[in-house]
């Protein structure tokens, strides 16, 4: 299943930030593995997006049900098991790292790449992570590091054009370079889980297969950019 011909359809400042939630909490998730604040964060991104964009939601229903319904931490026991289960117990069954998805190997050659990548971007990985570079959830949380500067980009312009001065002056290039950025980053940094999509075809249904059509789906499909308007 892939996500290259649907168009998100919400607002693009919504949608920049959901996009940008949804980033964040996929690649906790993927990192540390299923924990309730987490999950909190996921109901909340997925009925925002319901609100404003049903259509595009709708794929995801079955996930934002079982969140939602999960009053007694059922699912999000069922969860740990699922996770634990794809990426913990024996063989991964679907690679948690660029590195792993390539070469069979950990840290090898995408690693280095990544770090080279984050390098160009002042991007930092924490002194105390011990998670590589390449996995798969840094790779997100990366990727929503990225994006909160396009927003922020944008907010600063939005806060320019509100002024006299601003009217006159003001030229949203920061936010399109940021968007450049960000954008070039998803198609050189997270193609591989696209082209990893038979993998995630041949999992067993639950949680874990549901986030990682999720995560192809915030990747791979036409996300309206903000780039300078907050009206659009």
């Amino acid at each position: 299943m892939h996500f290259n011909d649907q168009t998100v359809d919400a607002r693009a400042l919504d949608a920049a930030k959901i996009r940008a939630l949804l980033m964040l909490s996929l690649g906790a998730w993927f990192v540390s593995g299923p924990h309730p604040r987490v999950a909190e964060t996921f109901r909340f991104v997925l009925d925002w997006l319901a609100e404003t964009a049903p259509e595009t939601a709708s794929r995801f229903e079955r996930l934002r049900t079982a969140l939602n319904a999960d009053e007694d931490g059922e699912a999000l026991s069922q969860a740990e098991q699922d996770f634990a289960r794809i990426f913990c117990v024996g063989k991964e069954l679907f690679p948690s790292s660029e590195s792993a998805f390539r070469t069979g190997l950990l840290m090898q050659e995408p690693r280095d790449e990544m770090r080279r990548w984050m390098a160009a971007n002042g991007l930092e990985h924490a002194p105390d992570e011990r998670t590589p570079e390449d996995h798969l959830g840094m790779e997100l949380t990366f990727g929503y590091h990225l994006l909160k500067r396009v927003l922020a980009a944008d907010e600063a312009h939005e806060a320019r054009a509100s002024t006299e001065a601003g009217r006159e002056n003001a030229a949203p290039d920061e936010v399109r370079e940021a968007m450049e950025r960000f954008e070039a980053y998803v198609r050189e940094r997270l193609a591989w889980p696209i082209e990893a999509e038979p993998l995630i075809e041949a999992l067993p249904e639950g949680v874990t297969k549901d986030l990682l059509w999720l995560t192809l789906f915030v990747v791979e499909a036409r996300w309206p950019s903000p780039c300078g308007t907050r009206r659009l």
